[in-house]
């Protein structure tokens, strides 16, 4: 995850706008953490890059950069997904990185995290989730950095009682998760299969 932020940190140049001919390059990161090349002329926004403009050395580095981030997004959805099964354990002083970073941010900022029996998104260092009343509300207000915190997983949901609450929120905040998180499939064995 230090290397994924890392990256960003090199290329940060390329998200500030450049003069190229009578064009204003640059890369943007959507909402979602999506990379886009960004080419304005006259203040208006192109849909593509002009063909005058793609044998530039300049359009060739942002071509590749822009390659990257997309794997980047890519790599970084797997890998949260991996760490919610797996139940990975994230250091508050991770998470506080991990949302400096343009690409991951938005992937870890519409997830449900858990610290012990507690579950809610992160924001801000905080944990942010609901109360007896189902209001929203913070419940842990500043995560210590060696704080732990993991994605809750479906199970943990199921068990919080809470799961409904979440799904709701996603459902009037039309929020798109990076992969099933709150609507995934959770099978629990019955008693009879337990006693097996």
């Amino acid at each position: 995850w230090a290397m994924e932020t890392e990256l960003i940190a090199e290329i940060k140049k390329y998200f500030k706008p450049k003069k190229i001919q009578d064009y204003t390059i640059n890369i943007k990161i959507d909402k979602l953490g999506q990379s886009l090349i960004n080419c304005e002329k006259n203040g208006k926004v192109l849909k593509s890059l002009p063909t005058k403009l793609k044998r530039e050395e300049y359009i060739e580095e942002i071509k590749t950069i822009h390659k990257n981030l997309k794997e980047q997004y890519s790599r970084s959805r797997k890998m949260l997904e991996q760490s919610m099964e797996d139940g990975v354990k994230f250091y508050g002083y991770e998470l506080k990185t991990l949302s400096t970073n343009p690409v991951v941010a938005p992937l870890i900022k519409n997830l449900v995290f858990k610290s012990e029996n507690i579950l809610g998104y992160y924001e801000d260092n905080k944990l942010i989730g609901f109360d007896k009343k189902a209001k929203k509300v913070i419940l842990i207000d500043d995560i210590d950095k060696e704080g732990v915190l993991s994605i809750a997983h479906p199970f943990d949901l199921f068990n919080s009682k809470q799961w409904t609450l979440y799904q709701q929120d996603i459902l009037e905040r039309q929020i798109k998760q990076p992969f099933k998180q709150v609507f995934r499939e959770l099978y629990i064995k019955t008693k009879d299969e337990l006693e097996l």
